[in-house]
């Protein structure tokens, strides 16, 4: 059994309506640790820990850590084991699977990453790892409780099952294949959503002149009377580039995602715009509250040691829009300082309140 790719940070956090006004804080001390063991030919057990301490002024409010808390898996796999006012220990693990490998053949069974998407923010073909953008802090991101077959053609072409559960027994399963084309990937996919919806689609990815092309589409039909109902229509595209500056080259992205859902932001829809403030907030879930979402990324290594990144985000429902900036500079080996800033705002006219929001983050990370 060996240790890789672990790390530890702390963050401290801010949280305003506006610079000017007295900030919300929050620090956060981060250690992740990756085990893994082979213990025959062809077997390996593979676990990952995410060990996190909590002070600052969220704590007072018990939804907060009781949130920290929470696993939507099948199996209950995390838990604070300090929980008050003053401070939350959570100790959780999101990798805990065994593996079988043995000629083209690959059989998983546990907590695991399952990765569909092609493209970098809104992903229709993520059935079974939905995620946050906004989330910079989780790189690794959630995995799932899941049985995954793959079956591998040749070098670029594979065919997988996966059959997982949720806290709630829902099911979701899907088939997908993935081939490649005249240089360019592709895959198709199909299965049943959290037990409730069909879902279809597929995604495709190349490069044309050195520019590298990115899609993903879905189509959901509810299985609540199924011939009676409606479903809708997902897909994203974008697009990301190099472009040499002097010695150095600054990568530009950009993508863009339409879904024809009916909106959240109707006006004989307003109950369940109230109920999204009670619902969990990820990328996914604001996609389909927004007809249109664009976002625009850039990152730049000023020098060998200094890299700046931003973003800019619309979302057409919400009326609203998101920015983000990050500095981050390599202070040695294995140790970095981040420093990033996020700022939200919307201005629907249907929303209880309007939003305007900044957050402050600074990291101090060791890798080992």
């Amino acid at each position: 059994m060996f240790l890789r790719d672990d790390y530890v940070s702390d963050m401290v956090s801010g949280i305003t309506q506006n610079v000017t006004d007295d900030w919300h804080w929050q620090n956060t001390i981060h250690n992740r640790l990756n085990f893994n063991w082979q213990p025959g030919e062809y077997w390996y057990i593979d676990a990952s820990m995410r060990n996190r301490m909590f002070f600052g002024a969220f704590l007072e409010y018990s939804f907060y850590r009781d949130g920290y808390a929470e696993d939507y898996g099948i199996a209950d796999l995390s838990w604070n084991l300090v929980d008050d006012n003053d401070a939350v220990l959570n100790v959780s693990f999101d990798r805990l699977a065994v593996t079988f490998e043995k000629n083209k053949w690959s059989l998983k069974l546990g907590r695991q990453r399952i990765n569909w998407g092609q493209t970098f923010v809104w992903n229709p073909n993520d059935l079974f790892n939905s995620y946050s953008f906004f989330d910079f802090d989780y790189i690794e991101r959630p995995g799932c409780d899941a049985f995954r077959c793959t079956y591998y053609h040749n070098e670029t072409s594979f065919s997988e099952l996966v059959v997982s559960a949720d806290k709630d027994y829902d099911i979701t399963a899907a088939l997908l294949h993935h081939g490649t084309i005249k240089g360019f990937d592709y895959q198709v996919m199909a299965g049943i959503q959290s037990s409730d919806e069909l879902v279809a689609g597929g995604a495709w990815t190349g490069d044309i002149k050195g520019y590298n092309l990115r899609g993903e589409f879905a189509y959901h039909q509810p299985l609540e009377e199924f011939f009676d109902s409606r479903g809708f229509f997902e897909i994203s595209v974008g697009a990301d580039h190099l472009f040499n500056i002097g010695e150095k080259s600054l990568m530009a992205q950009c993508e863009v995602m339409w879904n024809n859902k009916k909106s959240l932001f109707d006006l004989d829809n307003i109950l369940e715009v109230l109920d999204f403030y009670n619902s969990s907030f990820s990328a996914n879930i604001m996609s389909v509250m927004n007809k249109w979402n664009c976002v625009g990324m850039v990152s730049y290594p000023a020098t060998e040691r200094l890299s700046l990144s931003a973003s800019g985000m619309y979302m057409s429902g919400l009326k609203g829009a998101y920015g983000g900036l990050t500095v981050s500079y390599s202070l040695g080996n294995n140790m970095d300082f981040s420093f990033i800033s996020q700022y939200f705002s919307n201005n629907h006219e249907l929303l209880p309140m309007n939003i305007h929001a900044w957050f402050g983050f600074a990291r101090l990370k060791f890798s080992f």
